[in-house]
């Protein structure tokens, strides 16, 4: 499920690189479970994940987050976690992109990537997390538009449309007897060498299952026809594959159907459990990566002159309004391409600080699009820090860390959505203790499994309502009263605060 196909209808789950951050398992299969859960409500019942590639290449432009990390254990355990949880709901996991897209530079969208590695290199990485789901009855694998010269060095021939590598390697070899699915056939990696119909006859003569994103559904019809009288495709594997979808029909329960429920299908799928749940995956996550001058928790706020820096972000953004929470500070805001005068301004006016907190927003994930980052920002948040004691929030990719290597104190919490920068700030004033880890190398500075944990400090913690099993809609009632004495003038104005346990509700 992309969610960015239902935006504003759905939640907005983490990408799987902060469950590697977090590297908690049952997390990640409670995880696998919700979103199962979510499809099953809206009538899903095969979802595109896990994402079992082992992402070690920085300049991957594809999959980058969309991985669990770079360590192939790691990647392994969490994939069979993520498709355990979902298929517990009855809804099929597909582990993708079979042989393996993290080592690749290059966006098979737009054309077919090069896996340089030799067989044993393949076979003790990329094709390591791919055998592990498959021992564990993981329903579906995706196979991914890659040139594996290693495994096929036929030119222009994509691993998905591979007969080495679909039917000999994972069917026969690695002993795979679910359904194979490929990548959408639309994509440049294959697009670009074949017309659509000639695409589709050799993915399924290749072993695919199930053609994803055919874009000529007649012509490809009549292709896989053609194939058929030349024997380049027989009907044992067309039956073989009927048989295959027709049995996952029946383990889904669709031998019993009935029509999703559409009342109240909004609330449902955007419930308060499934909010929570958000929560304790990003808190699990956000990673203090580095804390050499000693000042993550900031506890002793009150013999600094802090500033507080949003760049990338015009307006006060939910970072710094919780940190408005926890000390006194100056707030200032700057976006990425403002003027160089504006920026030199800001630098001047920080000069009066001893401590200045940057957090950085409105980056990108895309190595394509230089991670949403301005060599104008990059200078000025590096002179800064040649300048002043700082600390460094990264709400965003942790490889925006490769530009800002001479940092001594960094939070990266992953995401620029509210309640990563709500957490993050949270973080840095210990209202929580953190055990986050960076799951990728982003350069020798920050290498794998970087993360200082830290303990919780006796600050207050702002949590939901529910967190403390307190509904909510307890609270309307103050704001019928307080309204209503304003109304009366009884009070000019009220602010109310409601704790327990040390936690603001």
């Amino acid at each position: 499920v992309s969610q960015s196909r239902y935006s504003g209808c759905v939640p907005v789950f983490p990408r799987q690189m902060i469950l590697g951050a977090a590297n908690d398992i049952e997390l990640t299969r409670q995880y696998g479970s919700e979103i199962g859960k979510q499809c099953k409500r809206m009538g899903i019942h095969l979802n595109f994940a896990p994402d079992v590639d082992v992402n070690n290449n920085m300049a991957n432009p594809v999959i980058n987050d969309r991985s669990f990390g770079e360590n192939k254990y790691t990647v392994a355990k969490h994939g069979i976690a993520y498709a355990k949880g979902m298929q517990e709901q009855q809804v099929m996991a597909c582990a993708k992109h079979f042989p393996g897209h993290g080592d690749t530079e290059n966006d098979s969208h737009f054309g077919l990537p090069v896996i340089k590695g030799n067989r044993k290199r393949l076979d003790s990485l990329e094709l390591y997390p791919f055998k592990e789901l498959i021992k564990h009855d993981v329903a579906c694998v995706m196979s991914a538009h890659l040139c594996v010269p290693a495994l096929d060095s036929t030119p222009n021939v994509a691993s998905s449309i591979s007969p080495r590598i679909i039917n000999g390697l994972l069917k026969k070899e690695m002993g795979f007897e679910g359904i194979v699915i490929t990548d959408g056939l639309n994509m440049k990696a294959v697009s670009n060498f074949y017309s659509p119909g000639e695409v589709a006859a050799k993915a399924f003569a290749a072993g695919n299952d199930i053609l994803l994103f055919v874009e000529d559904v007649p012509q490809s019809i009549q292709m896989i026809k053609e194939y058929i009288k030349r024997g380049e495709i027989t009907w044992e594997q067309i039956n073989q594959s009927c048989k295959k979808i027709l049995t996952a029909k029946y383990w889904c329960g669709l031998g019993n159907y009935r029509p999703i429920n559409n009342e109240h299908l909004l609330e449902d799928l955007n419930c308060c459990e499934t909010e929570l749940f958000i929560k304790k995956v990003v808190k699990s996550g956000v990673t203090v990566v580095k804390n050499a001058d000693n000042v993550i928790p900031l506890v002793d706020a009150d013999k600094y002159k802090i500033a507080s820096v949003a760049v990338g972000n015009p307006v006060l953004s939910d970072f710094q309004q919780m940190v408005n929470n926890y000390t006194k500070c100056d707030f200032y805001a700057i976006d990425k391409n403002d003027s160089k005068f504006n920026f030199d301004s800001l630098f001047e006016k920080l000069q009066y600080y001893n401590l200045v907190i940057v957090s950085l927003h409105n980056t990108s994930r895309f190595v394509s699009k230089k991670l949403g980052l301005t060599q104008q920002q990059i200078d000025f948040i590096n002179r800064l820090n040649t300048s002043r004691k700082c600390i460094l929030v990264n709400n965003g990719n942790p490889y925006i860390l490769q530009h800002f290597t001479n940092f001594r104190n960094i939070i990266v919490s992953y995401e620029d959505l509210p309640v990563y920068n709500t957490l993050a700030a949270q973080a840095l004033f210990g209202a929580y203790p953190t055990n986050g880890k960076l799951p990728v190398s982003v350069t020798p500075t920050f290498p794998l499994g970087s993360g200082v944990e830290t303990e919780r400090m006796n600050v207050l913690e702002y949590v939901y309502p529910e967190e403390m099993d307190i509904p909510r809609n307890n609270f309307t009632a103050i704001d019928s009263i307080v309204t209503d004495a304003i109304r009366q003038k009884a009070m000019p104005g009220c602010q109310v605060l409601v704790a327990k346990d040390g936690k603001v509700v």
